[in-house]
């Protein structure tokens, strides 16, 4: 218990201490997509991460917010520039009701510029929605993750309810404006 404890305290620290808060909103724009992971190992979601390729490597890495939404996650950021994205990384843990293990399975998408879930953000001000994905187990691990694939899927929800999951989560008036826009 103690090192599950450890594990999402550095999580947890590692996420709040990247990049600068953001103040102007002017340039920005959200990005979401829905994730099915019913495949792989875990069923709780403890991070998600997307890379900007057209941003230097100091700016490049954006943690994502995440929601349960049907049978999968909504994932979103208020605030990316605009860019090239793709997927970094995916974290999940098998938890059973509020009991969890003390493993966060870390996925990554491949090496840069070649991961899956690539979206161009060229407008700032605008909700992008990147797509529906499931992950696909191709191999189990024993003691580590396994492998998998990534693959366009039919979507969870609707693109109406992933707006309305992401609206209470909207703390700036423009991020609020830019949702309630592409409902």
């Amino acid at each position: 218990m103690r090192y599950l404890i450890l594990t999402i305290i550095a999580v947890v620290l590692a996420a709040c201490s990247g990049g600068e808060p953001i103040t102007d909103y002017e340039k920005r724009s959200v990005f979401y997509t829905w994730v099915d992971a019913r495949e792989i190992s875990g069923n709780r979601m403890t991070g998600f991460q997307i890379r900007n390729l057209s941003a230097p490597s100091d700016e490049r890495y954006y943690g994502m917010g995440w929601e349960k939404l049907g049978t999968g996650y909504l994932v979103w950021h208020n605030g990316v520039t605009p860019g090239r994205y793709e997927f970094s990384k995916m974290w999940m843990m098998s938890c059973a009701g509020p009991l969890c293990t003390n493993t966060i399975n870390e996925y990554s998408f491949g090496p840069l510029g070649s991961a899956v879930g690539t979206t161009r953000v060229s407008q700032p001000g605008k909700a992008v929605f990147a797509g529906c994905y499931a992950f696909k187990r191709t191999k189990r691990g024993f003691f580590r993750p396994g492998e998998f694939e990534t693959r366009k899927a039919p979507c969870g929800a609707s693109k109406a309810q992933m707006l309305r999951t992401m609206m209470p989560f909207a703390k700036h008036p423009m991020t609020k404006q830019i949702i309630q826009n592409a409902m």
